[in-house]
C-alpha cells in the first residue's frame, strides 16, 4: 500500500498491514521475542475498543461490530441455548454482556458532554489510516490516530479509557504505557505522511467507573521528546533484529546489577 493518508480502512484489516506499529514497539520494549507472540484480547481492552468505536464512528458502525449478549445464566440449559441463538443471530459480531454495553453508551455520554472533548472531536477527522516510510531506519509504519487535523487545526487526539484520568494518575499512564512514544510516533509520521507537519498532541482520557470523570490532556514537548527518543531506538533495534534474522528473549546481553531500592 501507497505512504500517505487513507480513509475507510476498516481496523481489522489496519491490523493486517504488514508494518510498523506502536503496538508492536510496545512489544519489542518488553523483549524482542515477544513480537513472534499473539496477544489475545483483555476485558479491558475489548471494552476500550467497543467505547472508541461508539464514539469516533458512530452508532452504526458500532451496532455492525458490536451486540449486546442476552442476559442470561450460562450455566443452564436454557441460558446455553439462549447464548447460542444470540451468537447465530449476531455472527461476526463481538458480544458485550448487557453491563458493559450500558456503560460503553455512558462513557460515550461522559466524553461528549466535557465541552473541550467535544469541541476537539467535532472539528477534526477520525479514524484516518497513516502509512509511511521511516527515513532513519528505512522501515515501512504505520498509525490510526483517534483523531487528525481537519483543515487549519494542528493537533492530533488520541482518546483513553483509563482507571484514573486525573493528572496525577494519568501521567503515570503515560509513562507506563508508552503514550509519549505513540504521540511523538504519530506526530512524526503524520508529517511524513502528510507533509502537514504539526507539534501538539491532546489525549482526551475518561474512565471506566462512574461517573466516567474526563480529562483533556495537552503532552509537553520534553515529554514528547522522551517519547521520540524511545521509538527511535526501537526502530533502530528492530532493524538491527531483521538484519541479525534473531528476535532474542532478552534486552541486555550483558550483565546488570541490581541496586537496593530507596523505598526498601
Amino acid at each position: 500500500m501507497k505512504t500517505g493518508l487513507h480513509k475507510n480502512i476498516p481496523f481489522k484489516d489496519y491490523l493486517a498491514l504488514p508494518y510498523i506499529s506502536n503496538s508492536y514497539l510496545g512489544k519489542l520494549a518488553e523483549c524482542p521475542a515477544s513480537v513472534k507472540i499473539e496477544r489475545v484480547d483483555t476485558p479491558s481492552m475489548i471494552l476500550g475498543r467497543a467505547a472508541h468505536t461508539l464514539i469516533l464512528e458512530g452508532l452504526n458502525i458500532f451496532s455492525q461490530q458490536y451486540a449486546k449478549a442476552p442476559d442470561i445464566d450460562k450455566r443452564t440449559k436454557e441460558g446455553r441455548a439462549a447464548l447460542m441463538v444470540s451468537l447465530l443471530e449476531n455472527e461476526g459480531k463481538i458480544l458485550l454482556s448487557a453491563d458493559d454495553f450500558q456503560k460503553i453508551i455512558e462513557i460515550r455520554e461522559a466524553v461528549l458532554a466535557h465541552p473541550f472533548a467535544k469541541k476537539l472531536l467535532a472539528e477534526n477527522i477520525t479514524e484516518q489510516t497513516i502509512i509511511w516510510e521511516d527515513r532513519e531506519s528505512g522501515l515501512t509504519c504505520k498509525g490510526r490516530p483517534d483523531a487528525i487535523p481537519a483543515k487549519d487545526k494542528y493537533t492530533l487526539i488520541d482518546l483513553k479509557t483509563t482507571a484514573d484520568a486525573s493528572v496525577e494518575g494519568f501521567t503515570r499512564s503515560i509513562a507506563k504505557y508508552g503514550y509519549a512514544r505513540q504521540a511523538a510516533f504519530y506526530i512524526d509520521g503524520y508529517g511524513a505522511a502528510s507533509q502537514n507537519y504539526i507539534d501538539s498532541f491532546v489525549f482526551i482520557a475518561v474512565e471506566t467507573t462512574p461517573p466516567y470523570m474526563v480529562g483533556c490532556y495537552l503532552l509537553d514537548y520534553e515529554f514528547m521528546g522522551l517519547g521520540r527518543n524511545e521509538y527511535r531506538r526501537l526502530l533502530t533495534l528492530e532493524k538491527n533484529c531483521r538484519e541479525a534474522g534473531e528476535y532474542p528473549h532478552y534486552l541486555n546481553d550483558g550483565l546488570t546489577q541490581i541496586f537496593k531500592p530507596r523505598w526498601l
